[in-house]
């Protein structure tokens, strides 16, 4: 049996890169037997640069490593040994049924979203797959991002429904997705899955090399991972100083103590455990500090990532642990820097009494994944 997974990859994006490692991994140990591979396919070019806010030479030189870094997991990890690359959605199918695959599964990640459609194109991305292709398809912990049913066209309703029939099973990753597909299909065809990177063995390695060849101390540091021009970073960052914290950031900072922009994916996966706390727009940010038991602020990159309903993969990822209270932070920019350094102190403070419940509920989700993945054999 050959088995194609479907979804965005050896991106420039740690979340992205683990994500499709994760379920690659997940689905050869469900399926040992199988000829299994993730599919060289995107529609969109790939972006190898370094940042360029606040950028320095001593920036650019850890950017060239990061990015060769990247390059090296894809190579060994993802097997990734061809890039086909088309922004146009047929072409797209075409190549996707070319590779003769007996199951395809459409996920992680938010490849359902309709953002990269060529413009004015009038029907879905090549990631919805066609129903003409012939594989028995899964969505798997896949996402629509902030598609919403009153936003699409009536060519793209008729062709999504004809996409939802065509699906063996469908398993969403947030609510959002969820209510997407309800629209198309009766609620118990629809199934909630945890995200894949809940199934990841950290290998505690690799960041330990890192810190050790980097040589800081991380006895007492909080990380940012802030959009860029984000401007209440430094004011914030200046009053953890005076507190006794030091202050990192995954992109170049004039204001960090230390700029951790030189990772690649596997010593990211495990340096959250080093934080005090963290405070990030990124998804698998606050997917990877709760798998490390490790405080985490978020907020959402833009209102883009949220539905019309209000449901969004942030508040959703959240909810799986009674959190939204305590992590989420709808805007962030309007929160004072003393009342944003109270959350985040109110956050380290909650983790420290509940990090047992937050560690046994991510090893929860990881079992769920693999059983609901187990019931599509």
């Amino acid at each position: 049996m050959k088995i194609g997974i479907l979804t965005y990859y050896h991106d420039m994006n740690c979340g992205t890169t683990l994500q499709a490692f994760a379920t690659l991994e997940a689905v050869r140990r469900v399926f040992p037997e199988a000829e299994v591979e993730i599919i060289p396919f995107r529609s969109f070019k790939l972006r190898r640069l370094p940042y360029k806010s606040e950028a320095s030479l001593g920036s650019i030189l850890r950017d060239a490593r990061r990015i060769w870094g990247y390059m090296q997991f894809a190579k060994k990890f993802q097997k990734i040994t061809e890039d086909y690359v088309t922004p146009e959605p047929q072409q797209g199918i075409e190549y996707i049924k070319s590779r003769s695959y007996d199951r395809i599964y459409v996920g992680a990640d938010t490849l359902l979203e309709l953002d990269r459609l060529p413009q004015g194109y009038d029907g879905l991305s090549a990631y919805w797959l066609s129903p003409d292709i012939p594989a028995k398809k899964y969505l798997l912990a896949a996402s629509a991002k902030n598609v919403n049913y009153e936003d699409l066209t009536p060519k793209q309703k008729k062709q999504m429904q004809a996409c939802v029939n065509s699906y063996s099973g469908m398993m969403v990753r947030d609510t959002a997705t969820y209510e997407l597909l309800s629209h198309f299909a009766d609620a118990e065809k629809i199934q909630m899955v945890p995200d894949p990177t809940f199934t990841l063995q950290i290998d505690y390695s690799y960041a330990e090399q890192y810190v050790k060849k980097r040589g800081i101390d991380f006895s007492n540091v909080i990380c940012f991972h802030p959009l860029k021009g984000e401007t209440w970073c430094a004011e914030v960052a200046d009053k953890l100083r005076v507190k006794g914290y030091k202050v990192a950031c995954f992109r170049p900072a004039k204001w960090a103590d230390y700029d951790l922009n030189d990772m690649s994916p596997l010593e990211q996966l495990g340096i959250y455990h080093h934080f005090k706390c963290m405070v990030t727009h990124r998804f698998h940010d606050s997917v990877f500090c709760l798998k490390n038991g490790e405080p985490v602020v978020t907020y959402p990159a833009s209102i883009t990532y949220k539905a019309k309903k209000g449901g969004s993969k942030y508040s959703a990822l959240y909810d799986l642990f009674g959190l939204t209270n305590i992590c989420y932070v709808e805007k962030v920019n309007e929160l004072s820097p003393d009342k944003l350094i109270d959350k985040i102190l109110s956050v380290v403070e909650h983790f420290e009494k509940h990090r047992n419940e937050i560690n046994a509920g991510c090893k929860a989700l990881g079992e769920e994944y693999i059983d609901k993945l187990e019931k599509t054999k």
